[in-house]
């Protein structure tokens, strides 16, 4: 696994003295530098220039750094099913009382389900892993 990852974000909402100073900072400036040249395109070079020193000045980037998450890509359709459906039936052998072939069923139904989650994680990153399948 390698080291966390580095990431350089920018936050606006996060306080905002941000927006202020920037709003600030514009109306201070004096643009009759951007609008005095005859080409067009040093204008707007002029302009955005100014604009993103600004910006930058302002909403400064803040490096931020991520742990690399394991996410669930081991989890499949199936899995999800039948996953909903375990959590219904130990519902139900909660709730009420059961016939002994039923608490059996549920018995049988929780240890399959504990062996096919503990295979699909050894498959976890392989692209032979089934990503979904009809349950019957």
């Amino acid at each position: 696994m390698k080291g966390p990852i580095t990431k350089y974000e920018r936050h606006f909402t996060e306080k905002k003295k941000n927006i202020e100073k920037f709003q600030h900072l514009l109306h201070k400036e004096n643009w009759k530098v951007a609008t005095t040249s005859d080409e067009p395109n040093t204008s707007f070079n002029t302009f955005m220039d100014t604009f993103r020193y600004y910006f930058n000045t302002a909403f400064r980037l803040k490096i931020t750094h991520e742990r690399n998450s394991l996410k669930n890509t081991w989890i499949t359709k199936g899995i999800i099913i039948s996953r909903n459906k375990l959590h219904l039936l130990c519902h139900i052998k909660s709730s009420t009382v059961l016939s002994m072939k039923s608490l059996n069923y549920i018995q049988n139904y929780q240890k399959i389900y504990r062996k096919v989650i503990t295979d699909t994680k050894k498959k976890g990153g392989r692209q032979n892993c089934i990503i979904s399948h009809r349950q019957k």
